[in-house]
């Protein structure tokens, strides 16, 4: 790998995705141990030369030597650029560049709720956006009611028999019930919660997937896909319960999450 030098990376520190890329750009010596640097940790003249609320939501790339800042997709792209010039001339093309930016953001907006982890004083915290926290909720209501419906068909000896758009609309309809209990009872942070509860279904899903693909080669009893399923749903009722306390709410959100599940057992179960 060709090394970026005389550059520094300004990565968020409470953002498990912005550690995550950060060290493999060091790792793989696209950057320098010393090309990375901190948000909370920013020295008052580097403050001065960063536009701090673009940093929020833009990773930024400083040019030590010339003070020239750079952020968010063009950051990525000239370090890995550096490296792979190819990658850099293909990501600068118009069209591709405008799809790298809309799913840059599309990330970044929605990275606090993707990986919740305490905030600190320091926190580099992206501003909130309506239309892509919308856009996250809907997209991942879609893999996950995708990857739920393929699930289903693995449990017909004791499930009514599914469909994409019946998985939809309990997807949806989890959204919908637990909004308007959060709505009517807390009235605040009720899109905050929303984009952390349809995180827990997808990964919930995602977790899924790995039976899925052993069924496709070998058969595994009902059973046994029934066990893992639960097994999944007792870690997803966890990891709510971690969130909702990291988001400050009421724990009785966890109840009536589980709740809205238990509700849709006698349509599903098979009489």
């Amino acid at each position: 790998m060709k090394t970026l030098n005389n550059h520094s990376l300004i990565y968020d520190t409470d953002c498990p995705l912005c550690i995550g890329y950060t060290n493999v750009f060091t790792k793989y010596n696209l950057l320098d141990e010393k090309g990375k640097k901190p948000f909370s940790k920013l020295t008052e003249e580097e403050k001065e030369i960063i536009d701090m609320h673009k940093a929020s939501n833009e990773i930024a790339l400083i040019n030590t030597k010339t003070k020239e800042v750079i952020y968010g997709v063009e950051s990525l792209l000239t370090i890995i650029g550096n490296s792979f010039p190819i990658i850099s001339k293909i990501g600068n093309l118009k069209p591709i560049n405008y799809i790298l930016q809309k799913c840059y953001k599309f990330i970044s907006y929605n990275r606090k709720v993707i990986i919740t982890v305490k905030q600190t004083k320091h926190s580099c915290t992206p501003d909130f956006s309506i239309k892509y926290r919308w856009t996250y909720i809907i997209f991942c209501s879609l893999i996950s009611s995708l990857i739920l419906n393929q699930y289903s068909n693995l449990l017909t000896s004791f499930i009514t028999e599914s469909s994409f758009i019946r998985e939809f609309i309990m997807c949806s309809g989890q959204i919908l019930f637990q909004g308007i209990v959060l709505y009517s009872l807390v009235k605040k942070g009720y899109l905050n919660y929303l984009g952390n509860m349809i995180t827990i279904s997808f990964f919930g899903s995602l977790a899924l997937i790995p039976i899925l693909i052993i069924n496709h080669f070998f058969q595994i009893s009902e059973l046994h896909n029934i066990v893992y399923f639960g097994f999944v749903v007792c870690l997803m009722i966890l990891e709510h319960r971690r969130r909702v306390s990291f988001l400050t709410l009421p724990i009785y959100l966890t109840f009536t999450w589980i709740l809205y599940r238990v509700l849709w057992i006698p349509i599903l179960l098979i009489h």
